[in-house]
């Protein structure tokens, strides 16, 4: 089906995605190009940067997902060898990640990172230690990270994260729930908690409140300035057992704020991967 639907827009391929194309691969297209054209009509596609990982939609083997957009040429490197497939990839087992150099991404104060994701359990753990992305470096206690469950919020099943070295400022709702391998796209917005920082899930808001410490949650904030590196999938916990895992689906960021419009039109268009 995807090989009939890319020969019908074939003469309407994106020259972009046509590079792309040849660079990785990848034979199904229908979605590269359809959000291409999007964002490109919006003046966004040289402030963004994604990549799937499905096969089809990528180079299919290896240790590169080769990506799409302007924001930087730089892709998606994956480590640990999680396994292509058809459908998704499966982060799930000790020391399997991913990250992408963002040039500049430590000192905006807007963005997006859009994560499609299929969690493998129907609840997150609490106690555990888990980034579905993070930016930062764990181990000085400097990062920014979204879907982060901690035992610091009694009843928690979704945290966003910030933490600067000693403190935390983390906003948490004990109402977002999902079920076991349910597909939807995580959005968080990075800002200032009570006017631009949010997050939703596909396109309803999350309810957050802020825990403690200051308003900001941006990657400045956290004062890492070593690198620009956004990891994915990254778990810092010892007990994979405990960990929020499953599959990830499309990975797109955005180094500019949105309108509710754009927004929402680019996380329907992620949902056509």
């Amino acid at each position: 089906m995807f090989a009939a639907r890319n020969i019908m827009f074939a003469n309407a391929l994106d020259a972009d995605v046509q590079a792309f194309a040849s660079a990785s691969g990848a034979t199904d297209l229908y979605a590269h190009n359809a959000l291409t054209a999007y964002l490109k009509s919006q003046s966004l596609y040289q402030h963004s940067r994604w990549g799937s990982f499905k096969s089809a939609q990528a180079n299919g083997s290896g240790s590169t997902v080769n990506c799409l957009g302007g924001w930087t040429t730089n892709n998606i490197i994956l480590v640990g060898s999680p396994p292509w497939a058809a459908g998704d990839m499966n982060f799930n087992g000790a020391g399997r990640y991913a990250y992408i150099d963002l040039p500049g991404f430590q000192s905006l104060s807007d963005g997006f990172v859009m994560t499609r994701f299929k969690p493998k359990d129907a609840s997150a753990p609490d106690g555990g230690a888990f980034a579905r992305w993070w930016f930062g470096d764990i181990s000085s206690n400097r990062f920014l990270a979204s879907t982060t469950t901690t035992g610091s919020l009694s009843g928690e099943t979704y945290a966003t994260a910030q933490q600067d070295g000693g403190g935390a400022d983390r906003t948490g709702s004990s109402t977002f729930t999902w079920t076991a391998n349910e597909d939807f796209t995580e959005v968080c917005k990075f800002g200032t908690f009570g006017s631009t920082a949010g997050i939703w899930k596909n396109d309803a808001a999350i309810t957050m409140s802020l825990s403690s410490g200051s308003q900001v949650f941006t990657p400045a904030a956290t004062g890492y300035a070593t690198n620009d590196r956004l990891y994915i999938s990254a778990s810092f916990n010892t007990t994979p057992s405990v960990s929020l895992t499953g599959s990830w689906i499309v990975q797109f960021f955005c180094k500019v704020t949105l309108t509710t419009a754009q927004r929402e039109a680019i996380r329907g268009l992620l949902a056509a991967f």
